[in-house]
């Protein structure tokens, strides 16, 4: 008699393949999923939103260093900062045309006329037509302590704002700015001379009155 008791049952190779077959591919189903899920998640694409915020802070620090170096260029920044009262006498300058604020809140103008002085008129060509405020802050030394004071103020920076900042070195030979026929600023006034706009030289020698830094603060309304 034949010992049928070792013989394997019919089909059962067949099944534990498939058994295996089918446990393999579930496994790779969840792995992939596992995969796409964790990049779904972590991934930082151009369109994220922290991606595209630092994205357009970088391009307005970007835009205020040009605005800076620009009105350095063509000298509108020197003869903005001269535009002041040179009866003041105190370390802070009075600027003309503020009206009744001790600083503008808007691009700097001409003598109430509404023309902007060069200066202004980068400002709002670069940041006012595209909603985005700004404030201009002179930083300088005076009588041992550094003071801080608002050329431009239009707000509370936002938590996003980025600076620029550029110095500029003043004389107490620089002519003071005036507004030749309401239009532009000329550097044809009395000079700057100690105890003026920004109060007492800075340096021992007379000629070098001030060493002021611009900083131009950007953010989005």
């Amino acid at each position: 008699m034949v010992d049928r008791s070792a013989e394997r049952a019919p089909g059962t190779g067949r099944d534990r393949g498939q058994a295996h077959t089918l446990e393999a591919v579930v496994a790779a189903v969840l792995l992939i999923g596992s995969l796409t899920f964790a990049l779904q998640v972590t991934a930082v694409t151009p369109l994220s939103a922290s991606t595209s915020s630092q994205h357009i802070e970088n391009q307005q620090a970007a835009t205020a260093e040009g605005v800076l170096a620009g009105a350095i260029e063509d000298g509108s920044l020197r003869r903005g900062l001269l535009y002041c009262d040179p009866a003041a006498d105190d370390r802070d300058p009075t600027f003309n045309s503020t009206g009744d604020d001790p600083y503008y809140v808007d691009a700097p103008t001409i003598n109430h006329s509404g023309n902007l002085t060069g200066f202004g008129e980068r400002l709002e060509a670069a940041f006012g037509e595209r909603s985005i405020a700004y404030n201009v802050i002179l930083v300088y030394e005076h009588g041992g302590s550094t003071v801080r004071r608002e050329m431009i103020y239009q707000g509370t920076p936002s938590d996003n704002a980025v600076t620029a900042s550029r110095t500029v070195a003043l004389f107490d030979a620089d002519n003071l700015s005036q507004p030749v026929d309401n239009a532009t600023l000329e550097t044809t006034g009395g000079t700057l001379t100690d105890g003026t706009c920004y109060g007492s030289d800075s340096v021992a020698d007379g000629s070098l009155h001030k060493v002021v830094k611009v900083e131009v603060i950007v953010w989005r309304q």
